[in-house]
């Protein structure tokens, strides 16, 4: 199973942890809670923060999150900018070290062994962002409380499937494709949609005045049960 590793926002000093986080439910079936340090310690799931750069300002027009995957965090370093986010998490085959960037649609990276796009997020108005990037795993079956997001959150899978769920739609992806969730302020829950393990990397990026999260009072209709259409 893969855990959080190692961190650095890209020629900056280290992202510092921070204590807001999704409120953790009491009953036995409580619903997946992202915490911030959820797969220290050698836990099969939860959540780890990778990152948390702020005061981040982005280039006019539609903003994308560009992930790619290097062979090692030097060549990640010399491929990337200061503004760019570098990550690592373990795995049983070594470290998979991502280097994170957000742009126009066009500035990709260059090199690496793998690129995804994950785009466009909808931003919110504010001064400056904060950018939180999380390491996920959910086991099968699980999915968070409904809740709402001060900006646009988007996830990239690396392994399984998930369903995000909002008032409108099911939003689906399987491994190696992304989802954006709504824009901020409306509600959503995330599920686990298939038979084993979920594993994504997922980015919110909001005003740095703003908590990740809050409570929705919106209740879901199981849209993310139902078998996919065709």
């Amino acid at each position: 199973m893969s855990r959080a590793l190692a961190v650095s926002w890209l020629l900056l000093p280290a992202a510092l942890w921070a204590q807001d986080s999704v409120p953790r439910a009491d009953s036995a079936r409580a619903p997946f809670a992202c915490e911030e340090q959820g797969l220290r310690d050698g836990a099969p799931f939860g959540c780890q923060l990778l990152a948390r750069p702020t005061g981040m300002r982005f280039p006019a027009g539609p903003l994308f999150w560009h992930l790619v995957r290097y062979p090692s965090r030097e060549a990640a370093q010399a491929a990337g900018r200061f503004t760019d986010i570098l990550t690592e998490i373990a795995t049983d085959d070594g470290p998979e070290t991502w280097l994170h960037r957000f742009g126009v649609e066009a500035d990709v990276p260059r090199g690496g062994a793998q690129t995804a796009l994950v785009g466009p997020l909808p931003l919110p108005r504010a001064r400056t962002y904060r950018i939180d990037v999380f390491h996920v795993v959910m086991p099968a079956g699980a999915r968070t409380a409904a809740q709402m997001h001060p900006g646009p959150a988007a996830w990239y899978l690396l392994e399984g499937e998930q369903c995000v769920e909002t008032r409108k739609e099911a939003l689906r992806a399987a491994a190696g494709e992304g989802i954006v969730g709504p824009a901020a302020g409306a509600p959503l829950q995330v599920v686990n949609s298939g038979a084993g393990t979920l594993r994504a990397l997922s980015v919110l990026i909001r005003d740095d005045a703003r908590p990740r999260a809050t409570p929705a009072r919106w209740k879901p209709k199981g849209a993310c049960d139902a078998p996919p259409p065709g």
